[in-house]
């Protein structure tokens, strides 16, 4: 987060929290000036606002760009065959392997578009 956005917050959430407390300082029944108070409380609750959309319209958040690179790793005893589509019978080659959101290995087709999940067989 930039500095000038820190800074922007701190002060718009110190300035609503004081003007709220002025504010709730006016149900006492001990409060000696209440329409002091009452202005206090609105100055402090629209500087808070103000300081909010500033900070908001003129500091914007810096866009944090991330690269995911997925590998798929293969244990040292894996024998590569050619793979065949299923659909269409094209070569699939090693640019067609995915992993999905959910961790799966899919195939896709480059020449009919369909996608398969790549399950590995029980040894038994």
């Amino acid at each position: 987060m930039r500095l000038g956005r820190l800074i922007g917050f701190g002060f718009a959430a110190l300035c609503l929290l004081l003007g709220l407390i002025y504010l709730l300082s006016l149900a006492s029944p001990q409060a000696m000036n209440k329409t002091a108070n009452g202005l206090i409380a609105a100055a402090l609750l629209a500087i808070g606002v103000g300081l909010l959309i500033v900070t908001l319209k003129f500091l914007p958040a810096q866009k944090i760009e991330h690269t995911v690179v997925r590998k798929i790793e293969l244990p040292g005893e894996t024998e590569l065959r050619e793979i065949k589509c299923r659909n269409c019978g094209g070569a699939l080659g090693q640019d067609n392997i995915d992993i999905a959101r959910d961790g799966s290995v899919t195939v896709t087709c480059p020449y009919c578009s369909s996608t398969y999940q790549i399950t590995e067989a029980p040894l038994w």
